[in-house]
C-alpha cells in the first residue's frame, strides 16, 4: 500500500502512553506505526493494544499479514501484547492488514 493512500493520526493519551489512529483509504497491510507521510523507525512499547473500530475483520502481524495472515481481529475486538518480558520490544515490527474506510487504534506505552 502506497503511503499515500492511508491516514494516520497521532495523538497524546496521556503520560507516557500513545494513541495511533489507522485509517486507510485503501485495502491493505501497512505499518502500526504508520503517519500521513512518515514512518517512525523505532517505538519501543512496554505494552501496545490493537483495537478493530470498523466493519470488517482485520489482521494483525508481521510485515507479510494479509486477508488470510496474521491474528485476525472481528470488528470490535482487540489484542493487547504486554507487558514487554524485556527490552527490544518495538512496535516498527508490528503490521495491520485493514479494509478500506474501516479504522484500527493501537494504543501502547513506551
Amino acid at each position: 500500500m502506497d503511503e499515500s493512500t492511508w491516514a494516520g493520526i497521532l495523538q497524546e493519551a496521556g503520560s507516557d502512553m500513545q494513541l495511533i489512529q489507522l485509517a486507510p483509504s485503501s485495502t491493505g497491510t501497512i505499518p502500526a506505526v504508520a503517519r500521513t507521510t512518515v514512518i517512525i523507525p523505532t517505538v519501543p512499547f512496554q505494552w501496545v493494544t490493537f483495537q478493530n473500530n470498523g466493519s470488517n475483520p482485520m489482521r494483525v502481524g508481521d510485515s507479510t499479514a494479509s486477508s488470510t495472515k496474521g491474528i485476525n481481529l472481528a470488528a470490535g475486538g482487540s489484542l493487547t501484547f504486554g507487558p514487554a518480558q524485556h527490552e527490544g520490544q518495538n512496535l516498527n515490527e508490528w503490521f495491520v492488514y485493514i479494509v478500506s474506510g474501516d479504522k484500527c487504534d493501537i494504543m501502547y506505552q513506551e
